[in-house]
C-alpha cells in the first residue's frame, strides 16, 4: 500500500522521510514536526522518488533500519546534517533589514558585516527562518544545541543577549511566555 503523508512544521527546513514500516514513519515524522520541520513521508522507494522529484529537500532520509528506534538520536542527527550545510557558501538569508552570510557566518544589518559564532548564526537563522513568528526556547535548545542540554538551561537567553549587544538590542524581541522573534 502506498502511504505519503504531509506534515507541516512551523516554516523550517523540509525533509522528506521515506520509511516502509508506519510505526516509525510516523514515530520520527512526529519527532521532527515538533522540532519545526516540515515534513513530508512516504511508505515506499517508488512514492519517495515521486515525492523527491517533485519537492524541494533539504535533507532525506532513507529507510531507517534499527531494532531499538530512537527519535532523539535520529533527531540529533538531522540537526547535526543541517549544521553541517551551515558552512556551504554562496547563500545569503534575508528579513527585513538583516542580511545572513551563511558561507562568511556574518550578520548585516545595514552598519556592515558582523562576524557571528557559530551557535549565534545557527540561533539567528533559525530565527530568519521562522521570521514573523515567535520561536520557543525548546525548539531552539533542540535545532540549535541539540537536546543535549537541559531545557532549564538559560544557554538560549545569553545567546540572544550577545546578539542583541552585536547587531542592536531592536533586533530580537522577547515574546513573552512563548520565546523570541525577530522584530518586524
Amino acid at each position: 500500500m502506498n502511504t505519503t503523508e504531509q506534515a507541516s512544521g512551523q516554516g523550517g527546513p523540509r525533509i522528506l522521510l521515506v520509511e516502509d514500516e508506519p510505526r516509525i514513519r510516523d514515530f520520527i515524522t512526529r519527532a521532527l514536526v515538533t522540532a519545526g520541520y516540515g515534513v513530508a513521508a512516504a511508505g515506499n522507494g517508488t512514492e519517495g522518488l515521486r515525492l523527491a522529484l517533485a519537492g524541494d529537500y533539504d535533507l532525506v532520509i532513507l529507510d531507517l533500519i534499527m531494532p531499538d528506534i530512537d527519535g532523539r538520536a535520529v533527531l540529533a542527527q538531522v540537526l547535526r546534517e543541517r549544521r553541517e550545510q551551515v558552512h556551504s557558501g554562496g547563500e545569503v538569508l534575508k528579513a527585513g533589514d538583516l542580511i545572513l552570510d551563511v558561507g562568511r557566518l556574518e550578520a548585516n544589518i545595514g552598519h556592515g558585516p558582523v562576524a557571528l559564532t557559530r551557535l549565534e548564526f545557527l540561533l539567528l537563522r533559525e530565527l530568519i527562518e521562522h521570521a514573523g513568528h515567535s520561536v520557543g526556547k525548546g525548539q531552539l535548545l533542540a535545532s540549535v544545541w541539540g537536546f543535549d542540554f537541559d531545557p532549564g538551561s538559560n544557554v538560549v537567553d545569553v545567546c540572544v543577549r550577545r546578539l542583541r549587544s552585536k547587531l542592536g538590542f531592536e533586533l530580537i524581541e522577547t515574546v513573552r511566555g512563548e520565546g523570541y522573534r525577530l522584530a518586524s
